[in-house]
């Protein structure tokens, strides 16, 4: 009934030590007083099922080398996330206790048994083995429940201008770079390409990246009827909404044969991810090596120039210190979260809530930016104290003759 490269496959679960089930003959058991005709297209829609049971839950299993107590607490929350769906009443209610009862001998074994006070890490482990299913998808979503006075394709246009929006700022941080490479290289012809007509030109590159970026989503990450059904379970589970309540878009980049349950690259959000990864990239080569060579002009001048002021030297190393740290918060922020968001699911890794991790970086990056301006420059960082200890203390400073006075030397220095 069942084939034999199928059965080849099947994995045998070790109950006990020395009790052992054929995965198998139990389903085989459990036809037999079916239709022989009834058997066969049950057996034909199941065995996609046995591959994936095998392929993403029994293989975990072995890698996560649980105890027993932490394996049925997984297996049974497994059947629980079906189960506790469908059953009603007294059924669902004696579940429930079940279910209250495993997490407490789960919480005893840790605390009593293996010391362990603080175990929510396993816990994240074993439940990363538990939701598996969306493991190899990227996805955007935009709740549009209370929003149905615009049409659906506008409202998945807007989201997919809003991901534009990311492309754009990789290009700016590419050309911010440049440009104060040029302003302390002193390459005037260059330079004056920001001031003429060929402003124009410069001002297009960032749309153009945005725009890039935005056809690549729209076109490579557009929804599918298998990514809706891949996701649906997720997002209502987490957020509590139907598919018909968001627009998104997605990256299902490991779907699987509907006809032999084995995984194939899907090439169309593969070949998205690319060139996304393109664009990351090459802001992150124009970050450092216009960075590096800053650096190196600014050790030029500081060598060149020997007779330099003190008050010129210590703003050159202020300027260096606040390069650093403009370098490394776009880095950190921007470029490093998003290119492992796209990374983790080529590689079928599932981040769980980290995910979300991505979109506070996101977020905090305007704040964050001018920071190593204001605190670094001794200039703002007085002028900043001053508004707080006047302003917002209300305390009032006296004032003192040349206290913020500064060299011709060093603002010609400074411009940059």
């Amino acid at each position: 009934m069942v084939s034999s490269a199928l059965e080849l496959m099947m994995p045998i679960v070790f109950i006990s030590e020395n009790v052992a089930a054929y995965l198998i003959e139990i389903f085989r058991n459990n036809l037999a007083n079916l239709d022989p005709k009834e058997a066969e297209d049950v057996d034909r829609e199941l065995q996609p099922l046995f591959t994936a049971i095998f392929d993403d839950v029994a293989r975990k299993l072995v890698k996560f080398d649980g105890k027993l107590v932490e394996i049925g607490y997984m297996l049974w929350q497994m059947v629980w996330c079906v189960a506790g769906r469908i059953l009603t009443g007294g059924s669902l209610e004696a579940g429930e206790k079940y279910t209250d009862q495993l997490a407490d001998d789960l919480d005893a074994y840790f605390r009593n048994e293996i010391q362990m006070e603080k175990y929510a890490w396993r816990v994240m482990k074993m439940m990363s083995v538990v939701y598996h299913t969306v493991s190899s998808v990227f996805v955007v979503f935009k709740d549009i429940h209370q929003e149905d006075y615009l049409p659906l394709a506008l409202h998945y246009w807007l989201l997919v201008i809003y991901t534009g929006c990311y492309g754009f700022c990789m290009a700016i941080f590419g050309i911010h770079f440049l440009y104060r490479f040029l302003a302390i290289s002193g390459y005037s012809k260059i330079l004056g390409t920001f001031e003429n007509c060929y402003l124009l030109i410069w001002l297009l590159i960032p749309p153009t990246f945005g725009f890039i970026w935005a056809m690549t989503v729209g076109i490579c990450f557009a929804p599918t009827p298998e990514t809706t059904e891949k996701i649906q379970e997720s997002i209502l589970d987490s957020y509590d909404l139907q598919m018909s309540e968001i627009v998104y878009i997605a990256a299902f980049i490991w779907p699987r044969n509907e006809t032999t349950g084995l995984r194939y690259l899907n090439t169309t959000p593969a070949i998205g991810i690319v060139i996304e990864e393109l664009i990351v990239m090459t802001s992150l080569a124009a970050i450092f090596y216009f960075g590096f060579r800053c650096y190196h002009k600014i050790q030029e001048h500081m060598k060149v120039a020997v007779s330099v002021s003190r008050l010129t030297k210590n703003l050159h190393r202020q300027l260096f210190y606040a390069l650093v740290m403009q370098t490394a918060i776009p880095i950190m922020l921007l470029h490093v979260p998003v290119s492992g968001l796209f990374m983790f699911p080529i590689l079928d890794q599932d981040l769980g809530f980290f995910t979300g991790f991505v979109t506070i970086t996101i977020a905090l990056y305007p704040a964050i930016d001018p920071l190593p301006t204001m605190f670094v420059i001794e200039n703002y960082r007085k002028a900043v104290f001053d508004f707080i200890s006047t302003v917002i203390l209300c305390r009032r400073k006296p004032s003192q003759q040349g206290e913020l006075s500064i060299s011709t030397e060093a603002i010609s220095m400074g411009a940059i």
